[in-house]
């Protein structure tokens, strides 16, 4: 589509500057004339920003809010159903819905909350997110493992707008995900592995409700985060700075249909940083089911990186306790090492099997040449992409899959942490060479802690992903097995008292037994870092 500049700019926005103009664009060397439209990035249907968040979060364009999208927000407005919301700031953006972060009105001391509005394509009377949320939220009343290890939805509420009605869901307030682990620590070493312990022991819990996540990886499991509930709404906001955005360039021509905000709030997730915990929490359960109850999703939602072979190689899906398995192992090596364990340069299918094959090796046959996929022919075709590299030339170069897989593991886990993070150490040594003088052709020190882990831990550490990583599922490691594997015990001897479990009793709950007493609604009363909603004795929504 080819636009015009408009000269008719004089809109006025929160985030313009004093006189209603917009704001300057920030990686230009040019500058506006007065009055001139103009937008920085991405233009799609006519609609663009002016401005960009020097962070590189994702967070949505204009275009997203056609009919079907997103539902227009602004810094200020009260949503919700008889509990009512105030919107402050927004901590997420994602394919399907924003995350908001909201103060809950009537309440004192105040009480924050994050509002999850999906897109109004994504929102049906009955879904995923909101079944697994209920069920988990009446297992929660029962075990507090659930509570401490799973965010699941308070309460839910639909909004009617310009762009159609949008499921709303209210969850307590988390941090950062675990993709984003930066900072300074005493011993690196001590604190990831408390973390890679902790999501396998929330996978635990998980599949101990006899439930498949079916997305499980580090971008849905979060950091939580205390010390926020009793501060006053300007206190909060001192945590989590002042709102930063673009306001929206629309152009003639553009697409009428489109409902934009007057601006795009930028995520404030990596202010949340310093009043982090060492704990940790699973999110996002919209793809997720219960084994033996009712009909799983046709496909899962985990990208390539995290997704199971049969997962990827079946058109009805076939996630299964297994499949999730799978991406425990991926996921507890790139908390550990900040990389991934499988590295897919496409989500097609062709960019899967070329990494698979790189990374594993030859592929069972009922895969390789068998419908609906015919990966031999896929692999071939992998060949012409320019986009993946590496791997077997030819088909007969083409090694076992244990010889390679292992070869892969030992391989990732003998690497140097890659984590954004310091140490005394880390410190000490960049000091001592930023002090010294260079010397012509030696490599500048880093203040980042860039260390392999112990050769203990990398032996035990390759095992237990070589185990949860066989290409057959059956032969994977179950939970129970993975609990007990020696890298926890090397774990619990050198870092922390426990491992990862599972809760048990799942059938007593669903039939109501030991049922305990908590309410008329079954809220239980918000205390400081509590993952439960404060009381009030309306009816939820």
């Amino acid at each position: 589509m080819s636009l015009e500049k408009s000269v008719d700019a004089e809109q006025s926005s929160p985030l313009a500057g004093p006189s209603g103009e917009a704001a300057a664009p920030a990686f230009t060397d040019d500058q506006p004339k007065p009055g001139e439209l103009w937008h920085v990035g991405p233009c799609h249907l006519g609609y663009g920003l002016d401005n960009q968040d020097s962070f590189s979060q994702y967070y949505e364009g204009p275009w997203e809010y056609l009919p079907g999208g997103h539902h227009p927000i602004h810094l200020g407005d009260i949503i919700g159903g008889p509990k009512k919301y105030k919107v402050l700031h927004k901590l997420g953006s994602g394919r399907s819905a924003n995350v908001w972060f909201c103060s809950m009105l009537g309440q004192d001391p105040p009480f924050y909350v994050a509002v999850k509005v999906l897109k109004a394509c994504a929102s049906q009377p009955e879904n995923n997110e909101l079944t697994i949320g209920r069920f988990l939220r009446n297992m929660g009343y029962h075990y507090y493992d659930i509570v401490d290890n799973l965010t699941y939805p308070w309460r839910d509420f639909t909004l009617e707008g310009p762009n159609g009605t949008h499921q709303c869901f209210v969850y307590p307030v988390q941090g950062p995900t675990v993709c984003k682990v930066d900072g300074h620590f005493n011993n690196p070493h001590v604190y990831l592995r408390e973390l890679t312990r902790k999501a396998a022991y929330a996978m635990g819990v998980t599949q101990g409700c006899n439930m498949i996540h079916n997305d499980f990886r580090p971008s849905n499991i979060l950091i939580e985060i205390g010390g926020l509930a009793g501060k006053s709404e300007e206190e909060v906001m001192a945590i989590l700075g002042e709102p930063q955005g673009a306001n929206v360039v629309k152009y003639p021509g553009a697409d009428a249909t489109a409902n934009p905000p007057e601006y795009i709030i930028f995520p404030a997730s990596e202010n949340l940083l310093c009043q982090s915990r060492e704990t940790l929490t699973v999110i996002d359960f919209g793809n997720s089911f219960r084994e033996g109850k009712g009909s799983p999703p046709r496909a899962s939602g985990a990208p390539s990186h995290y997704a199971a072979p049969e997962v990827v190689f079946s058109n009805q899906g076939q996630a299964s306790l297994a499949s999730d398995i799978w991406a425990l192992a991926c996921t507890l090596y790139e908390i550990r090492f900040g990389e991934k364990l499988f590295h897919c340069e496409s989500d097609h299918v062709e960019g899967y099997i070329h990494a698979l094959v790189k990374h594993c090796g030859k592929v069972p046959e009922r895969w390789w040449s068998a419908p609906p996929w015919n990966l031999q022919e896929a692999w071939h075709k992998s060949h012409s992409d320019p986009r993946l590299h590496g791997g077997p030339a030819t088909e007969e170069a083409i090694e076992p899959e244990a010889t390679v897989r292992w070869r892969h593991i030992q391989a990732a886990v003998a690497k140097k942490v890659a984590h954004p993070i310091t140490s005394p150490e880390s410190v000490r040594r960049w000091e001592e060479a930023r002090s010294a003088p260079w010397v012509p052709g030696t490599e500048p020190v880093s203040m980042a802690f860039h260390e392999c882990i112990p050769e203990e831990e990398q032996r035990l550490f390759a095992d237990l992903l070589y185990k949860m990583t066989e290409l057959e599922p059956a032969k994977r490691l179950v939970i129970a097995e993975v609990a007990a594997h020696p890298w926890f015990d090397y774990v619990r001897r050198h870092d922390v008292p426990d491992g990862p479990a599972s809760p048990h009793g799942v059938e007593d709950v669903e039939s109501g037994a030991g049922a305990s007493d908590t309410g008329t609604n079954g809220e239980a009363e918000a205390e400081e870092g509590s993952k439960t909603e404060p009381e009030s004795g309306e009816q939820k929504a």
